[in-house]
């Protein structure tokens, strides 16, 4: 990261350098080999900003798969490697993760993954069921019936194809 930050700051430097020597962007735009040159820079210069955007993405997913994996509580080991920008960006997704919780009243961080989407999902009844337990209570559906229930209480059923998740967006 420190290599990619000096030569984008190179690059910085010897686009300031020609603007200097050559009088300007009047100039540059007058010699088409001067703007092919200044055109380069500028794209090296873009790929170097979308290098150091990955670096951080990646970094940034990884800090919230560590959070999925121990917790609140970061391993000694791996607090000793993070940043202290990183370290705060854990700490607030902590913290973000704790509002959830508290404001929705579902417990997302008992899984020790990240949820995918909604936690409520709507399904409709493929056959008839009978003292299906959601939620846990006992309930009956009879087919074509639809619901909005926790994903997690009817996963089983859509596996077994006794009930499909029906799509929200149509």
């Amino acid at each position: 990261m420190r290599i990619t930050i000096a030569e984008t700051n190179a690059l910085v430097d010897e686009v300031d350098g020609v603007m200097e020597a050559t009088g300007g962007a009047e100039a540059i735009k007058r010699d088409r080999s001067m703007l092919a040159g200044m055109v380069a820079l500028n794209e090296f210069a873009v790929r170097n900003r979308r290098v150091l955007l990955a670096y951080h993405e990646r970094r940034a997913r990884k800090i919230e798969q560590i959070r999925w994996d121990y917790g609140a509580t970061l391993p000694s080991g791996t607090k000793s490697r993070l940043g202290a920008g990183e370290l705060d960006y854990f700490r607030q997704y902590n913290r973000i993760l704790a509002s959830y919780v508290r404001e929705s009243g579902i417990d997302v961080t008992i899984d020790t993954c990240p949820p995918v989407g909604n936690p409520r999902i709507r399904v409709r009844a493929l056959c008839d069921l009978t003292d299906v337990v959601i939620g846990g209570i006992p309930k009956s559906y009879v087919r074509g019936q639809s619901a909005v229930v926790f994903r997690r209480d009817v996963e089983h059923l859509v596996r077994q194809g006794k009930m499909a998740q029906e799509d929200v967006s149509a």
